[in-house]
């Protein structure tokens, strides 16, 4: 089970798709797709570099809300690229 045992996630996923501790993609991608979107909703015009910095904060801050949580680093790029994709669907 995954985080929470809320979402079912493969733990020996590919390196492509799978666990966030094995993987690139995991099922919380689109839930950073989301977030950027929000972001440049509400922080408007001129949002970009204030959408990236949360996110790459975010990303860098993240075991500490959730300890216990390992992201492989191609994961955490790929949710900063996928925040960045949900701020230019707001555009």
């Amino acid at each position: 089970m995954g985080v929470a045992g809320c979402i079912p996630t493969d733990p020996h996923g590919s390196v492509f798709f799978g666990g966030v501790d094995v993987s690139a993609f995991d099922p919380w991608t689109g839930v950073h797709v989301g977030s950027g979107r929000m972001l440049g909703d509400r922080l408007g015009d001129r949002s970009f570099t204030k959408t990236l910095v949360a996110l790459v904060v975010w990303e860098v801050l993240e075991p500490d809300f959730w300890p216990g949580w390992h992201e492989t680093p191609a994961n955490q790029v790929v949710d900063v690229v996928a925040g960045v994709g949900g701020w230019a669907v707001s555009r």
